[in-house]
């Protein structure tokens, strides 16, 4: 989903729509501090759910010659390592510090979760989920503007969509002691 729509949908929620569009379209400066509000409100939002929430997942196959990984070299800023493997998929013992691990030299394939980078008006978002980022962009921008009373309902729908995403499928209950 591209983060463009997500922040164009929420300008429109907030009656901003085609000053917004019109900004990121060709610079009419005329609403610039909304659209760059809307944007930063939108990248905290997505931070904020992937390290309390929904925690986002990342594999990365790297080759190391000393037995230390430096967490640069990893595609993104990771929030915990959850696991490393060898070139032949064996679990290999590992230990963390402040900017590095320390594994196995060779082929090593570390698995963790971590925190999205800053996106621009153009790139993709790490979720799709487009009306939890919508309802929290809009909460934390009326929230930073000083409407209260609206940032608390959009607020609640904000998290009224991640209760739903944590609803999986319905499972089938048993009645308590009727086996016995």
């Amino acid at each position: 989903m591209k983060v463009k729509e997500i922040v164009l949908s929420a300008a429109e929620s907030l009656g901003l729509g085609e000053g917004v569009s019109a900004f990121f379209d060709g610079g009419d400066p005329c609403l610039q501090r909304e659209a760059e509000l809307l944007l930063a409100c939108f990248n905290r939002v997505e931070r904020s759910l992937a390290l309390e929430y929904l925690p986002l997942y990342a594999e990365d196959e790297l080759l190391t010659v000393d037995d230390e990984v430096e967490y640069s070299a990893l595609t993104y800023a990771p929030v915990r390592i959850l696991g490393v493997e060898n070139g032949a998929g064996e679990s290999v013992p590992y230990k963390l510090y402040p900017r590095y691990l320390k594994a196995v030299s060779g082929k090593i394939k570390v698995t963790y979760t971590y925190t999205p980078n800053a996106k621009t008006i153009d790139d993709d978002s790490d979720f799709t989920l487009p009306s939890v980022l919508e309802h929290g962009t809009l909460a934390e921008y009326c929230l930073s503007e000083g409407r209260l009373a609206e940032s608390a309902v959009w607020e609640q729908k904000y998290k009224q969509e991640i209760e739903g995403a944590f609803r999986g499928k319905k499972y089938k209950r048993l009645r308590s002691r009727r086996w016995v």
